[in-house]
């Protein structure tokens, strides 16, 4: 993978750059250049670089989509809506999950009353 360092800054904001940074920025864990880059950049490239990740990560989900049969795609269709509808698993804020938790218990000393 080709990277930039953070000596080469400041570099000029092309495609070819923006990209190389997203892809800095994807790997995982992030490479440690790009956190010293990070700090050299302002927010709005931040941004720029934020979309050019959103716009790979979703060229490769529409490359994955369309690599899938017609069956597999209706099947991950049919796990999503299931997933989506599932109330049994919480998808929350923390605090949310804990606030539901006391209410429960709450209306179960009241019951027990």
């Amino acid at each position: 993978m080709k990277i930039i360092k953070p000596e080469d800054f400041p570099v000029e904001f092309t495609e070819k750059n923006i990209e190389i940074l997203a892809k800095m920025l994807m790997a995982i864990p992030p490479i440690q250049k790009w956190k010293e880059i990070s700090d050299l950049i302002n927010n709005s490239e931040r941004n720029i670089i934020r979309a050019k990740v959103k716009e790979i990560k979703d060229n490769e989900e529409l490359i994955r989509w369309n690599s899938l049969t017609l069956e597999e795609q209706e099947d991950e269709k049919r796990k999503l809506e299931e997933s989506n509808n599932d109330t049994t698993s919480f998808r929350g804020n923390i605090f949310e999950q804990e606030r539901h938790s006391i209410d429960i218990e709450n209306e179960r000393k009241k019951n027990n009353s």
